[in-house]
């Protein structure tokens, strides 16, 4: 009987021995401040804001290397044509890379990259046929349409 006292207060011991020790390596481990900087530094980067004469929206960005690409950019000054009433366009002289796919509905505030070097600003919904490299979206695209207006205009991108 005393013999399974003891095995048994040997086997409780050692189990939450090990269970302490656990418990002070993850309380130990040591924050990488460079992995929280990065963190949020990305976070940053990811959210840009597209300036529109005196309106300003703000964009998230998809994590894609045309993306990456796109952020060597900025901030940008661009003058967008318009296309088809629904969307405008800005031709850089490059192209980025690409992983087009065919979204069928396109939707307003919409950022996408055609054929490789068409930067495109959707400001209303449509079914489509076409492929795009998705680059992001405008997360508020009330009042879009209306700050876009039906002609060429002069944005503003930025991070």
């Amino acid at each position: 009987m005393m013999m399974k006292k003891l095995i048994i207060m040997f086997l409780i011991t050692l189990m939450a021995s090990g269970c302490g020790n656990a418990a002070r390596e993850t309380a130990n481990v040591p924050m990488n401040n460079n992995n929280i900087q990065n963190s949020i530094s990305m976070n940053q980067i990811r959210n840009i804001q597209i300036q529109i004469g005196s309106r300003i929206f703000q964009a998230t960005l998809e994590d894609n290397p045309a993306v990456e690409e796109f952020l060597k950019k900025l901030p940008l000054e661009i003058e967008l044509l318009e296309l088809n009433g629904n969307e405008k366009y800005y031709r850089f002289n490059e192209r980025f890379p690409t992983n087009d796919t065919n979204p069928d509905i396109i939707r307003t505030g919409d950022l996408m990259l055609y054929s490789g070097s068409y930067f495109v600003l959707f400001y209303k919904d449509f079914a489509t046929s076409y492929s795009y490299t998705s680059l992001g979206k405008i997360e508020n695209p009330a009042g879009l349409a209306d700050a876009v207006g039906s002609g060429n205009i002069k944005i503003i991108i930025s991070n």
